[in-house]
C-alpha cells in the first residue's frame, strides 16, 4: 500500500485492517518480522493471482507495429521519420536528421513497406516487467481473478511439463487457455495475463454493486459528513465492519475516498460545521 496516497493510514491502521479481513497477508511467504518483504492484498483470491505471477525464462517476443496517426515514427531507409500530416492523399513525412519532409502517396506507402525499406520503429523495451503486469491485474475484479486462479490451477499441469497429467487436458477449452497463456509468455513475459478476460469497449458501468455504493452513500453520510469531525479512516473503517456484517467484499480504501470526492464538497464542509 503507498502510504503517499493515504497519508491518514499508518502501520497500526494496516494491522487492524488485516485483522478484521479487511486486507490480506500470506504469513507462509513473509513474517511482520520483516515488514520489507510482507506484500497486502485486499483478498486471498488476489494474492493468489500475484502468486501465480511468474515471469517467463523464454525469450519475449517483440511485436512493433506501424502506426500512421501524426507524431508516430516509423525507419524509412533505416533513418527515423515522424509523421507530421495524414489526409486522403497520403502522409508528410520528417526526418530531424535529413532536416526535410517528403510526401508519399499510400499507394507508394504500401509498396515501399512490402519492399521491406519501411520498417517499425523499434522503442526501449520495458525496464520493469512485473510493474507493467501488477499495473494491468490493479483494474481486474475479484470475480476475474477467481475465475484466472481457478483455469490456471487446471492448465498447471501442462505449463510444469507433467506428463502423466497433460492427457487429462483435452478439452477444447483448456487448450484455448493453455493457447493463451503462451503467447502472453511470448508477448510480454507473464503467461497468467493471458487469462484475464478482455475488456469490453464502451462499458463504463461501475465496477460495484449498487448495494455496496448504497452502503458506501450512507456510511459518508452517516460517519464522515458530521459534526462529530470523523476522519476518513475511521469511516471507511465502519464500512468494513458493515459489509462483513452484510457478508459484503468491502470496496478498496482508495475506491472509497473516490466516492467521497465525487460527492458535493461544499455541502460536506457546511455538514461538519465548515463555513
Amino acid at each position: 500500500m503507498n502510504y503517499s496516497e493515504s497519508p491518514e493510514i499508518g502501520a497500526d491502521d494496516i494491522y487492524e485492517l488485516i485483522a478484521t479481513g479487511g486486507l490480506y497477508v500470506d504469513l507462509r511467504v513473509a513474517l511482520f518480522a520483516n515488514p520489507d518483504q510482507v506484500r497486502v492484498f485486499p483478498n486471498a483470491e488476489i494474492a493468489e493471482a500475484f502468486s501465480h505471477l511468474k515471469p517467463t525464462t523464454r525469450p519475449i517476443l517483440k511485436v512493433n507495429t506501424i502506426s500512421l496517426e501524426m507524431g508516430s515514427k516509423m525507419l524509412l531507409y533505416e533513418n527515423v521519420w515522424m509523421v507530421v500530416r495524414k489526409n486522403a492523399e497520403g502522409l508528410v513525412l520528417h526526418s530531424d536528421k535529413a532536416q526535410e519532409q517528403i510526401k508519399l502517396t499510400f499507394e507508394k506507402f504500401d509498396e515501399l513497406l512490402k519492399a521491406g525499406f519501411i520498417k517499425a520503429f523499434e522503442k526501449e523495451p520495458p525496464n520493469d516487467l512485473e510493474l507493467q503486469a501488477s499495473n494491468i491485474l490493479s483494474s481486474v475484479s475479484d470475480k476475474d481473478f477467481k475465475k484466472a486462479n481457478e483455469i490456471y490451477k487446471k492448465i498447471l499441469p501442462f505449463i510444469n511439463g507433467d506428463t502423466e497429467k497433460i492427457s487429462e487436458i483435452s478439452d477444447r477449452t483448456n487448450r484455448y487457455y493453455i493457447k493463451k497463456y503462451k503467447e502472453a509468455e511470448e508477448l510480454c513475459g507473464f503467461g497468467y495475463l493471458g487469462l484475464m478476460p478482455k475488456k469490453r469497449p464502451g462499458n463504463r458501468k461501475r465496477k460495484i454493486s449498487e448495494e455496496i455504493a448504497a452502503l458506501m452513500t450512507e456510511i459518508i453520510q452517516t460517519n464522515y459528513e458530521t459534526l462529530k469531525n470523523k476522519t476518513k479512516k475511521n469511516a471507511y473503517g465502519e464500512l468494513i465492519l458493515s459489509c462483513k456484517e452484510k457478508g459484503l467484499h468491502p470496496p478498496s480504501y482508495k475506491t472509497f475516498l473516490k466516492e467521497i470526492k465525487n460527492r458535493d464538497t461544499h455541502e460536506q464542509v457546511e455538514k461538519k460545521g465548515g463555513k
